[in-house]
């Protein structure tokens, strides 16, 4: 949480110009995640949220994403995932 009391990470986790790419590039793939599972296309689900994984990773790994807010992401990714093999 920042220091205003708004919900998400703490000022410095998350560079600013990343963060917006960041959450373009996750909704982009969570949409194509959902399209595939739409369609019935188990393998497609698997190979997108892995990619989705991938670039998560890629982005924590350069440093875009730091501190909890690393560890929240990840995790949300977790519970998407998870929340999409269920259906």
């Amino acid at each position: 949480m920042d220091p205003h009391g708004l919900p998400g990470p703490r000022l410095g986790e998350l560079d600013a110009a990343a963060a917006a790419g960041l959450w373009g590039l996750l909704l982009k793939r969570a949409e194509e995640v959902l399209r595939a599972a739409q369609g019935g296309k188990a393998e497609d689900v698997d190979k997108k949220l892995q990619e989705l994984q991938r670039k998560t990773d890629e982005q924590i790994d350069k440093g875009k994403i730091r501190g909890p807010a690393a560890d929240q992401v990840r995790e949300a990714i977790v519970q998407f995932s998870q929340l999409v093999r269920s259906r």
